[in-house]
């Protein structure tokens, strides 16, 4: 009788456990993916940079390996949103216009960069330590004219996260 209870009592643990396993996986999930498998938000800032603060759900290519990633998803039918520090960051325009060159049609400049983000109050990772993030930059000036700046609510649309400036 001892005996039963004991692998009633295991079978019922088993089961809850198994359970949580199966109906739970994105709990304990560590990727930090865009929402859309065909969105894909590339920070090109510095490991160190991008490991203090970045736009939730960003993947980080620091700029020296752009190309590279890019070779690797060439004709994956893919829209690209590039970003750096702030509206006077340049590496992202380049990123940017390399994507277009190598034939990416999608392709798109977020020019407030992670400061933006960080001051609208929209969801980053990391502890947002570095001083760029507090500086306010409200003039820009086109880049290029051969990518799509778009802003923080255009992002957020893409993203479809509700911003919080109005």
């Amino acid at each position: 009788m001892k005996l039963m209870l004991r692998i009633r009592n295991y079978l019922s643990k088993f089961s809850f456990l198994g359970l949580c396993v199966i109906l739970l996986p994105g709990c304990w999930s560590t990727q930090d993916v865009a929402q859309d498998d065909k969105l894909v938000v590339i920070n090109v800032l510095d490991k160190s940079l991008y490991d203090d603060c970045h736009i939730k759900g960003s993947i980080n290519v620091v700029f020296e390996d752009v190309e590279d990633y890019l070779q690797r998803r060439k004709g994956d039918d893919i829209e690209l949103i590039f970003y750096c520090s702030n509206r006077r960051c340049t590496a992202s325009h380049h990123a940017a216009k390399k994507a277009v060159e190598l034939g990416f049609s999608d392709v798109f400049v977020y020019v407030d960069g992670t400061a933006g983000w960080y001051q609208a109050g929209l969801p980053v990772i990391g502890g947002c330590k570095k001083k760029y993030l507090e500086k306010r930059i409200e003039k820009h000036m086109s880049q290029d004219d051969k990518v799509v700046e778009i802003s923080t609510d255009d992002l957020a649309q893409k993203m479809n996260i509700v911003s919080l400036k109005k």
